[in-house]
């Protein structure tokens, strides 16, 4: 009987390899056979996909795209599901298209992704749960599952979605808990810190009160004070005040009486700048008459001095006419002395005339020898740079190919965290082992082109990309002691026996070219030998031929079972019963792990090429300084010749000087001459005679002028001086005013005086009173006694005696009483302990109710901790009992059991922990892809997902190919067990999916074995119904007879 939600009938059209296919599961367990590449996995893989999964739970591909047949358009999954009744059918269909489109139908009308994902939710199909969906693709990641995955995942597959929320609750309040902890203790840790601080303020504090207590009565007294200074200094600004007015009144008296005099002096003093006007100019007349004479006098007296000057003049004249004839004569002489030298000269000349060109000769020769050394070293030097610029072109070939190294490491970063770190560790620790250890594959293999590497990367497994390989079986248990156990790398580590020789091909390259093939695909790279050595054995590199183009030959004829042609794969499978071939073609796609090829042949040769031009490069070095060392002693040589040309050619510049002085001194002389010709004695006495009788005829003309200007002199010396006596008379008669004016303005400034310092006194007193009174008022709220403001202080006020000196009695004697305080708080010390007061209420209130909080998240956590671990406890104990079970019927051991941690209360840290032994006597030990084979981990795999068969209430559980690398036992033992569990009434429908099954193995009548074949020999589907449909009217015939 079908459960509701399992599958009634699959139908694929154009999906991976198959063209049409419908498969019809039973109840219970349905197996699914064939042999690689016919197909099985894909009907898996249709499943999921038609059931709202992606191809990165299948774990194949990256693009639902890639699962339509090759040149196809578009793929068709149709499911139909099983109701909730007999009679009831469910059908979900998908259709994909090339572009990555799809469509879905539920009972075909259009729908939604969400809905066909809300729609099988109602039966707990869960498509991306590895423990009811495990394909061929996923096998492994099932196995490297922690502890925590495989618990969360356990509760997922057992449909126990409340123990999950559960879980996640107490890890939130585990969370809460650890927060509100923390917290609670550094606040009570600061509340207490609070309590000690203001404890140790307590005395200064109470002392501070005190303080300010004595203080409040020295400001009742110092109010009291000020306001009875202001009453004081108001009394005293009154009294300044009538002062200043009888000074007012008094200088208003004199000033009345001094205006009639005032007008008196303005008279006398307006008629006396009158009469000192008219005497200014006057005297202004007089003095430019003087003026006149006195310039005329100056006159004269150069006049009389300009006659001495003309005989002066003749004198110095004759005097320098000596002095040129006795310089004319004395350059005559020194003329003579230098031509003489020019002769003397010129003969020493004429004899050095042949030496000089010989030596010009020399120093031309030797500069034209130093000008092709020159150029030698500069060819030299040319030749060296460009030997540089070569070596620098080839440093930055070998730097291109260390980038590629170093993007190929960041590749495997990307794609493998683990394998990268692994590969770091191990380039640091290398003298840990005994023999060769290689990195990940994908690094030590280098593809020698380029666009060959689809091919390799198609060829080779990712897990053995990405692992490592020893030599050495002691260096594997190392490597994986350091990287596994102590570190938790999840790595693959290889063993190849390094003695092992590398394979022979089957058939010769050149056999193979008719078809055209070009190479194998081991020798479209290279690599270690061990490395080689282990692909070929594992993956028969050395027998797959590579076509790089579509060429066409018919591949019936082609004597290999795997090879590729262009950008497709072809796996050809012969029939063991009729010998006929099955091709399955797979388009190919490079994955970049292989894309950056490091040629290490052409960098080796890059670097001999550097070291022969580098050795050029020394030997050009070496030539230069031959040559600059030639070109240094020519230099020499020739410096030397030309310091004998200098002192020849000295020679030559003392002959032109001569001749430069010779000539200088015969201008000289013939300018001495013409200057004496002009300067004659009887020329200079006649120039004297005329010069002298002009000038006195001018002397005489301006004596009779000055005699003029003098009788003039005197006429206007007498008009000014009676002038100034009516002056002065004037000035006789304001003097007298003038004394009594000083007097009256003298008494008038002394009362100005008198009513400033009173204006003074009365401004100081008013500022003074006004200070008092603002004081008063500050320390008085603002009021004065007058107001009813001032009620608050009144009391206090009256009490305080009027007389100030009894006041300041009072104030001694609150001062006294203040400073016998000490060590009390000041102000800010004060406001800290107010403020902490307050906060250690606020805190003790916080901390109260953080610790019911706490109480309550604690009581919760008990309480949920129960809910969840007790179901989970036993739910865990029932896979326990059947996974034991199991291991004992294989003559083994096994156990699962809850992982709690090293703290139980951490909840994140709950996990399942799966422990297995396949050797008798052996402790169990934890199930991971290290300590056990593959063929282990898919026994252990095998059982644990049998163990929940009974507890799970999913419709259907798909495994594909979980038996691979079992032995022929375990594999026995496994698919009994299998079938023990499966084919229970009320158990779920399950789909194994396997290549191949040992013999004798046990039957029942529910299990539905289907065959996959694909080939273009199989017949079509349509004629195999009509056939069985015949087929079973005869047998029904048959009975019926």
């Amino acid at each position: 009987m079908y459960l509701p939600g399992s599958i009634r009938q699959i139908t694929l059209t154009n999906f991976i390899t198959h063209g049409y296919v419908e498969v019809y599961p039973g109840p219970k367990l349905n197996m699914i056979l064939g042999s690689n590449g016919s197909g099985k996995s894909s009907i898996v893989a249709a499943i999921i996909l038609g059931l709202g999964g992606t191809p990165k739970t299948i774990g194949r591909g990256q693009q639902v795209s890639e699962y339509v047949k090759h040149n196809c358009n578009e793929a068709i999954i149709e499911l139909k599901l099983q109701g909730n009744t007999d009679d009831d059918g469910l059908q979900i269909t998908r259709k994909i298209n090339i572009r990555d489109q799809t469509t879905w139908y539920i009972n075909g009308e259009k729908t939604t992704l969400n809905a066909v994902k809300t729609f099988i939710s109602k039966y707990n199909i869960q498509v991306d749960n590895l423990c009811q969906f495990l394909p061929q693709d996923r096998v492994a990641d099932f196995a490297k599952m922690n502890k925590q995955e495989l618990l969360k995942q356990t509760q997922i597959a057992l449909c126990r979605e409340d123990l999950l929320q559960m879980q996640e609750k107490l890890i939130k309040d585990r969370e809460r808990h650890k927060v509100l902890s923390g917290t609670l203790e550094n606040e009570e840790k600061k509340c207490e810190d609070l309590k000690d601080a203001n404890q140790r303020l307590e005395g200064k504090v109470k002392n501070f009160k005190k303080m300010k207590k004595f203080k409040q009565e020295l400001e009742n007294i110092n109010r009291k004070k000020l306001w009875l200074n202001y009453l004081e200094k108001a009394e005293e600004r009154q009294s300044i005040k009538e002062q200043r007015d009888l000074a007012h009144q008094e200088i208003q008296e004199k000033q009345n009486a001094s205006q009639p005099l005032t007008m008196a002096i303005e008279s006398e003093r307006r008629k006396l700048k009158n009469m000192m006007n008219n005497h200014k100019v006057l005297v202004h007349q007089l003095n430019a008459i003087t003026t006149r004479v006195e310039s005329k006098q100056d006159n004269f007296d150069k006049m009389k001095n300009g006659l001495q000057d003309i005989k002066d003049e003749v004198s110095h004249k004759l005097t320098a006419l000596k002095d040129v004839e006795e310089e004319m004569n004395h350059t005559e002489v020194r003329l003579n002395q230098l031509q003489k030298n020019k002769e003397e000269v010129q003969q020493l000349v004429n004899k050095e005339t042949n030496e000089r060109e010989t030596l010009s000769k020399e120093s031309q020769t030797i500069e034209h020898n130093v000008n092709k050394l020159i150029t030698k070293m500069n060819t030299l030097r040319e030749s060296k740079s460009n030997k540089s610029l070569e070596i620098r072109a080839l440093e930055s070939q070998i730097s291109s190919q260390e980038r590629l190294m170093q993007n190929r490491l960041s590749y495997l970063e990307k794609i493998d965290r683990d394998a990268y770190t692994g590969t770091i560790w191990l380039r640091e620790h290398k003298h840990l082992f005994r023999s060769d250890v290689y990195e990940p594959l994908m690094i030590e293999i280098n593809v020698f082109n380029q666009a060959h590497a689809l091919y390799v990367e198609n060829s080779i497994g990712f897990q053995d990309k990405v692992a490592f390989l020893c030599t050495d079986k002691e260096d594997v248990e190392t490597l994986s002691e350091h990287l596994c156990t102590r570190q938790g790398l999840r790595l693959n580590i290889l063993y190849q026996d390094p003695a092992t020789s590398k394979p022979r091909p089957k058939f010769n390259i050149e056999q193979l070219r008719r078809f055209g093939f070009n190479a194998y695909v081991d020798s479209l790279f290279s690599a270690p030998n061990p490395i080689v050595n282990y692909l070929c054995k594992q993956y028969s590199l050395h027998n797959i031929p590579v076509a790089f183009q579509n060429s066409t030959f018919n591949a019936d004829e082609v004597p290999v079972h795997v090879f590729y042609r262009g950008d497709v794969k072809y796996n050809i499978t012969v029939s063991r019963y009729t010998g006929n071939k099955a091709f399955k073609q797979t388009m190919i796609a490079s994955d970049k792990s292989l894309s950056f090829c490091i040629d290490h042949g052409k960098i080796e040769m890059i670097r001999g090429q550097m070291a022969e031009l580098q050795s050029e490069c020394e030997g050009f070095d070496s030539q230069v300084q031959a040559v600059d060392k030639q070109i240094q002693d020519m230099r020499r040589c020739k410096t030397t010749i030309e310091s004998k040309m200098q002192g020849l050619r000295n020679n030559r510049q003392l002959l032109m000087n001569l001749d430069g002085k010779i000539k200088n001194l015969e201008l000289k002389l013939n300018q001495i001459r013409v200057q004496n010709a002009e300067n004659s004695q009887e020329k200079i006495e006649e120039y004297a005679r005329d010069k002298s009788k002009r000038l006195t005829s001018k002397i005489i003309n301006l004596f009779k002028g000055i005699n003029e200007d003098f009788k003039e002199t005197s006429e206007k010396s007498i008009e000014v001086e009676l002038d100034k006596r009516t002056v002065d008379a004037c000035r006789l008669r304001i003097e007298p005013m003038e004394i009594e004016f000083e007097d009256i303005r003298t008494s008038l400034k002394a009362a100005e005086i008198k009513l400033q310092k009173a204006r003074d006194a009365l401004n100081e007193i008013t500022g003074e009173a006004k200070y008092l009174l603002s004081k008063a008022k500050d320390i008085s709220g603002g009021f004065t006694p007058d107001d009813e403001g001032f009620n608050q202080f009144r009391p206090i006020y009256d009490k305080l005696p009027d007389d100030i000196s009894k006041l300041e009695v009072e104030r001694e004697r609150a001062n006294t009483r203040l400073q016998c305080l000490n060590n009390f708080a000041d102000e800010g010390e004060l406001e800290e302990y107010e403020e902490r007061i307050g906060l250690i209420e606020e805190l003790e209130g916080k901390l109260t109710r953080e610790r019911l909080e706490l109480e309550e998240i604690t009581a919760n956590m008990d309480q949920h901790e129960q809910e969840w671990l007790q179901p989970l406890s036993e739910l865990v104990e029932s896979i326990n009992q059947s996974f034991s079970r199991a291991f004992q019927s294989m003559g083994c051991a096994g156990e699962v059991q809850i992982f709690k941690g090293d703290d139980e209360r951490d909840y994140q840290k709950y996990g399942i922990c799966v422990s297995v032994t396949y050797r008798n006597g052996a402790p169990l030990q934890e199930l991971n892809n290290v300590t056990q084979s593959g063929g282990e981990r898919a026994v252990a795999t095998a059982a644990y997902m049998l163990s929940m068969q009974e507890l799970t209430p999913v419709p259907f559980r798909c495994v594909d190919e979980i038996n691979q690398g079992m032995d022929a036992n375990n594999e026995r033992r496994i698919f009994d067990l299998l079938v023990d569990v499966t084919c229970q009434p009320d158990t779920s429908q399950y789909f194994f999916i396997t290549p191949k099954l040992v013999s004798g193995l046990k039957y029942e009548p529910s299990i539905k074995i289907h065959f996959v074949h694909n080939s273009p020999f199989i017949v079509n589907q349509l004629q195999w119904n009509e056939a069985e449909e015949k087929r079973n009217r005869y047998v029904q015939l048959q009975w019926l007879s």
